[in-house]
């Protein structure tokens, strides 16, 4: 049964993988297949992908040439790692039927750790003097409250207006109660 997939998936290792994972992985798959240990007619075309996925992997330049040949898709982690072990390496032929288990075990592929971005303190300063009066406040308005709206709960606000001297319209806050602050910018 050939292998199908990438040389990383060939290998079971995600494409971001160490020189030592690939080594380790490596050195797994090829204790398992190699034909002197596995009587299985497949093994032998298994590890011949092995080496040639790890042949690959195992140079840093042929590594770099080939993750650039490799389609955006190709370049994913996938979500889920597979194992399949087989009760028997090989059937006899008989006349009578046979019983073969085959164990597959599906591994999910934890999410590498994300850091959450700290957050966002932002002050808005406005301006509604004359100048500003008409279209151009309420396309300020409107852009300002666009704005909230694409803030997080944790971020935190603040609004200055300003026309011959600044006021604060609203403290310093967290974005808990958005329709409050969009109300206080379009009255303002």
């Amino acid at each position: 049964m050939p292998l199908l997939g990438n040389y990383f998936a060939r290998l079971g290792v995600p494409q971001n993988a160490t020189q030592e994972e690939i080594r380790a992985a490596y050195f797994e798959a090829a204790r398992k297949l190699h034909p002197d240990t596995n009587p299985d007619p497949d093994a032998q075309e298994q590890f011949l992908q092995v080496q040639e996925a790890y042949d690959v992997l195992s140079n840093p330049e042929r590594r770099s040439t080939y993750e650039t040949s490799l389609p955006p898709a190709d370049l994913t982690t996938p979500a889920i790692a597979s194992t399949v072990q087989y009760s028997r390496s090989c059937i006899p032929v008989h006349t009578e039927g046979q019983l073969m288990y085959v164990l597959l075990e599906f591994t999910s592929i934890p999410d590498p750790i994300v850091t959450s971005n700290p957050p966002l303190n932002l002050c808005l300063v406005l301006d509604r003097s004359t100048s500003m009066q008409g279209s151009r406040i309420d396309m300020v308005k409107a852009n300002a409250v666009t704005l909230l709206r694409q803030m997080r709960p944790q971020d935190i606000i603040s609004v200055v207006v300003f026309s011959d001297r600044a006021e604060v319209l609203i403290q310093s806050t967290r974005i808990s109660d958005l329709n409050h602050i969009e109300n206080r910018i379009s009255m303002n």
